[in-house]
């Protein structure tokens, strides 16, 4: 246990740096948002700015990191550790998506703020009103589910490379649209899935969500496996 927390505490400081800058950059705008949006409507629109940035700056950097990982020496100081290298992948994996976790929290309590001041005029005749929770609800439920499926597809992808000594990137790209391909082909029988289970068959998406994230945690675990057994090769 104190080994694990060694690592996730390596790994935090490593990356402060890049969560100060998320983090902080995600308080300004939804900050921004929440005081412009009384004057100018278009303004709420920038309180979902830092979703996207959740989505596409946390499976960045965590490919850098691996790719880092993979290319630099610490994969000999890694393999000197009286632990599995899953060990040290896996508190890497841990601290990205606790840290998405937090910073889509800290988005969903500005976004909430901007919505209540917003509800009010977005009052169409014939339309079903959107309550805040339920935006909320699809806004966290969405990016926390794209974030693991981008995540763990970005940890089987630096598996391939690892496994590979020639055309890494060629590998990486073919294994990329495949696992596009299953995904798309997986969709509907994966969501029946879901929707069969008390629990998401509630007619909010919520088994669209829940295959996603399982999608992403099963190639997480497979890239995990990758990096792992071919490293040691």
């Amino acid at each position: 246990m104190r080994m694990w927390l060694a690592l996730v505490h390596k790994e935090v400081e490593e990356q402060r740096g890049f969560w100060a800058l998320l983090l902080g950059g995600s308080v300004l705008l939804e900050a921004y948002a929440a005081i412009r949006v009384p004057e100018h409507m278009g303004a709420a629109l920038v309180a979902f700015l830092p979703l996207w940035g959740i989505l596409l700056l946390i499976p960045f950097r965590f490919a850098q990191s691996m790719a880092m990982e993979r290319r630099g020496q610490t994969m000999h100081l890694l393999h000197s550790l009286p632990v599995s290298l899953s060990v040290p992948l896996v508190s890497k994996l841990a601290v990205f998506l606790v840290g998405g976790i937090v910073t889509t929290g800290v988005a969903l309590g500005g976004i909430y703020l901007v919505y209540g001041q917003v509800e009010s005029v977005l009052r169409f005749p014939g339309v079903p009103q959107v309550s805040g929770e339920q935006v909320l609800a699809f806004s966290g439920l969405g990016t926390m589910s794209a974030m693991v499926l981008l995540t763990g597809v970005t940890t089987a992808s630096e598996g391939v490379r690892t496994s590979l000594h020639r055309l890494r990137w060629l590998g990486a790209g073919a294994f990329l649209l495949g696992t596009f391909l299953a995904y798309v082909f997986l969709l509907s029988d994966g969501v029946q899935v879901f929707t069969a289970a008390p629990i998401f068959g509630d007619g909010m998406g919520h088994s669209f969500f829940a295959y996603t994230f399982s999608f992403g945690l099963c190639w997480g675990a497979i890239g995990v496996f990758l990096f792992q057994r071919c490293s040691e090769v």
